[in-house]
């Protein structure tokens, strides 16, 4: 298998990749194909289409725009601008950390010959979730939405304990990546390479 990699929507869906290290450098850096031929990963992410490295440089330029604009005004005797300048400043900044924040998330699912792992958390953040299913006793199930507004949930388990996977998916995708893992645990586990 080839490493492969799906953007649909806003969404970007991996798979056969090797495990995402949890720390700050894979931010934006391209993860690489798994040395492992003998399992596959699927990594759930949300489209992180602005880096913090742009969000910095978008905030120092509003931020010299709007303050010079404050001070100008200042200078003519309009000093109660300026406050209103930087709370503006403080909700755009709260605002972006919050949107970023969000882009850490990851899901990382690896079938090998025996198990089922979910690996869910936040890059750069120590404690992570962890889940191991049995291959051979693990399900996919697809739920339909609850209400107008709902959306579709994809659980992945076995023996009666589930985990949500791709919350960050549209519905379309989630049914993708279900079709997906249901023919990845239908393979039958000798017809896998094994060095």
């Amino acid at each position: 298998m080839t490493p492969c990699s799906a953007l649909r929507g806003n969404r970007r869906i991996a798979y056969n990749l090797r495990p995402i290290r949890w720390s700050a450098s894979v931010r934006n850096r391209a993860v690489e194909p798994s040395p492992n031929p003998s399992e596959t990963r699927f990594v759930i992410r949300p489209n992180g289409s602005l880096s913090w490295g742009q969000a910095m440089t978008f905030m120092v330029f509003i931020s010299t725009v709007s303050l010079g604009i404050g001070l100008a005004f200042a200078w003519m005797g309009f000093w109660v601008i300026l406050p209103f300048a930087g709370l503006e400043l403080l909700a755009l900044g709260a605002g972006l950390y919050v949107s970023l924040r969000g882009n850490d998330y990851r899901e990382v699912v690896t079938v090998s010959q025996g198990r089922v792992t979910i690996e869910y958390g936040r890059v750069g953040d120590p404690e992570r979730i962890v889940r191991e299913f049995a291959r051979a006793w693990a399900r996919i199930r697809l739920e339909p939405p609850q209400g107008k507004t709902g959306h579709a949930r994809l659980l992945v388990g076995a023996s009666g304990q589930f985990v949500e996977l791709g919350r960050c998916l549209t519905d379309a995708e989630k049914r993708r990546l279900g079709q997906r893992l249901q023919n990845v645990l239908a393979t039958p586990v000798a017809t896998w390479r094994s060095e």
